[in-house]
């Protein structure tokens, strides 16, 4: 009997010591272009900012989830995407871009499904300007634990693996597309953003189908001026996205080192009272199975009875044993909740001046975006002289859609 509850107390320490790190998928790299590609399948891509895969207001949010570092990532992250598909070279400009922008040929959205120092987890969902869904996708990956070694130059984000799959994916659909397809992308962009300048001007180039996509009815002439405006038009909008995209750098590089010690410690919290859970529940497992074993034996005997208090009482220690090493892990945990209440301390909105005015860049990107649009239908407006409501018609140099 004896010789049994010592194997099970062998087994629980083994078990025990199982708790650790999870093992980290293999690397892989982004596809890299070869040489130049033809200006015709570069398509201009706008990555929103990605949800932070917060509870509704009013539940509880999971441990090692905080709101402020959770928010943060969702400005951090679509910056790092935005610089892994520009070092590709299979891409037109990459923009991380407000709520409501158009003119994109493509547009990437995100949700954070987990983010915690070990995994992370993203939902991703990537459309063109025909509103063609080319896939949703869940992607997860855990950390690159050398990374966070001291002695480790951070040679590269933990996480770089996920951001390399994603622009891997994308490039494999796009790869997949005809010139004509991609080069439909482009017009139908370029008009998109034109309507949304514009309606009346350019209502009737493109067509909503019942499924959604957008399909070319016919194009402007070559030499349409009110086209040309917009193009010139179309260029200050990417500069004001341009501007965006600096402050987002900006946000970036100052999360850079508090946001990778903040991941980097929590991935030792996370192990630690993994480990520390682990341990306890075996620990009392162990005692609970050495009680057990000690009633059920047979007492007649006087070595019975030495061993059965014997037993008794190393259980009793084991049970005692793991509740105070589940104490501890409480300990870690409240751990975290400091430590993503410091972050979140570390991360306050950067305060920007865009058109003459100062405004913090949390909330209102998209707010100043809307203003700026606004602006930019007054400039068109006034510059060609065109009139809202004036009734569709069809310009003398309009070119008919092949197909």
């Amino acid at each position: 009997m004896i010789a049994r509850l010592a194997a099970v107390l062998l087994v629980a320490v083994a078990l025990a010591a199982c708790a650790g790190p999870r093992p980290a998928a293999p690397y892989v790299e982004a596809i890299q272009a070869v040489g130049d590609l033809p200006e015709a399948r570069l398509l201009d891509v706008g990555i929103g900012v990605f949800a932070p895969g917060l509870p509704p207001r009013g539940e509880n949010p999971k441990d090692g989830v905080f709101e402020g570092v959770r928010e943060a990532e969702g400005r951090y992250l679509p910056v790092q995407l935005r610089e892994t598909l520009q070092n590709t070279g299979h891409w037109g400009l990459v923009r991380v871009v407000p709520e409501g922008a158009v003119g994109m040929g493509l547009h990437v959205a995100g949700q954070i499904l987990q983010s915690d120092g070990e995994v992370l987890a993203l939902r991703v969902s990537v459309r063109d300007a025909t509103n063609r869904l080319w896939f949703t996708r869940d992607y997860q990956t855990g950390a690159d634990a050398n990374l966070y070694a001291e002695s480790a130059s951070l040679r590269r984000e933990p996480y770089q693996r996920i951001f390399n799959l994603i622009a891997n994916d994308m490039l494999a659909y796009r790869d997949r597309l005809n010139d004509a397809a991609v080069t439909e992308i482009r017009r139908v962009a370029e008009l998109r953003f034109a309507q949304d300048l514009s309606p009346d001007a350019f209502a009737g180039y493109l067509e909503v189908r019942r499924d959604g996509q957008l399909v070319l009815r016919r194009l402007p002439a070559d030499d349409d001026p009110m086209l040309e405006r917009v193009r010139l038009i179309r260029e200050r909008d990417f500069m004001f996205i341009d501007t965006l995209n600096e402050h987002y750098s900006g946000l970036h590089r100052e999360m850079a080192s508090p946001y990778e010690s903040w991941r980097k410690f929590t991935y030792e919290e996370l192990i630690a009272r993994r480990e520390i859970e682990q341990r306890a529940f075996w620990q009392k497992a162990a005692g609970l199975a050495a009680i057990a074993g000690a009633i059920a034996m047979d007492g007649n005997s006087n070595s019975a009875g030495t061993a059965r208090t014997v037993l008794v009482i190393g259980g009793v220690e084991l049970v005692k044993a793991g509740f105070q090493t589940s104490r501890e892990a409480t300990i870690h945990a409240n751990a975290l909740v400091e430590l993503g209440r410091s972050f979140s301390a570390e991360i306050q909105p950067v305060v920007i001046e865009v058109q003459g005015e100062t405004r913090r860049l949390e909330g209102s990107a998209e707010t100043q975006y809307q203003e700026w649009r606004e602006l930019l239908r007054a400039i068109y407006g006034v510059e060609t002289g065109f009139l809202e409501g004036v009734p569709e018609v069809v310009a003398p140099g309009d070119k008919a859609v092949d197909g």
